[in-house]
């Protein structure tokens, strides 16, 4: 009986062992945790394509904003991924309508660089303070079709929401992004800019050569 017990407890450590570490094979460059890099994966799971071998990818940091307009205003944060980010604070001035929408009413501009004309998905970072605080504009160019992101039901913690258009183009060279004010009580961290329509990004997103 002894022999038998013995033996069945080394099996079952056995049987532990190899299922720790399948589980950290599967979450390698992962963490549950807000804050932390993540490797791309394809958007199937199952997919075992390498992402980014033929996509175009650009991430752009809240830091790197060319010009930032109140009351968005630029602050530390630990757990944004330059430790940079735009806020707008709670009780400040939004835009009275849509059509006043624009800098004078609060916001910032990206300057992003496109290899070739394309058409792209854009996602963006987001840390909303509650329901009366979970939009925001983002608009290609001055004169470019405003959208309206968020609207979404995540409070108090850092996640992705897309700009709603599968058919947004890009020209070759520069082209100025527009992170608009509409609500109060919002912080921006990150934009995610691909021709992946399929991919949704995790956590905190980096450039292949970072």
């Amino acid at each position: 009986m002894l022999a038998w017990c013995v033996g069945f407890a080394v099996l079952g450590g056995l049987i532990l062992a190899a299922g720790k570490a399948e589980a950290g094979g599967n979450n390698a460059g992962q963490s549950a945790g807000n804050g932390t890099t993540v490797k791309r994966q394809p958007a199937d799971p199952w997919d075992s394509a390498d992402f980014g071998s033929d996509q175009f990818v650009l991430v752009v940091d809240a830091s790197e904003a060319t010009k930032i307009a109140k009351p968005m205003v630029k602050i530390a944060d630990s757990q944004a991924a330059k430790q940079t980010i735009l806020h707008i604070p709670d009780k400040t001035t939004t835009p009275p309508t849509e059509e006043a929408v624009g800098m004078k009413y609060g916001g910032a501009t990206f300057e992003v660089e496109i290899p070739e004309d394309m058409t792209v998905k854009i996602w963006v970072r987001v840390w909303w303070d509650g329901s009366c605080g979970n939009t925001a504009y983002v608009r290609m160019g001055e004169k470019g079709k405003l959208f309206c992101i968020g609207n979404d039901g995540t409070y108090d913690e850092w996640h992705w929401v897309s700009v709603p258009s599968e058919d947004l183009k890009l020209k070759k060279g520069k082209n100025t992004l527009y992170l608009l004010n509409r609500e109060d009580g919002v912080r921006f961290d990150q934009l995610f800019i691909t021709d992946d329509m399929e991919y949704v990004p995790q956590y905190i997103e980096e450039n292949e050569d970072e």
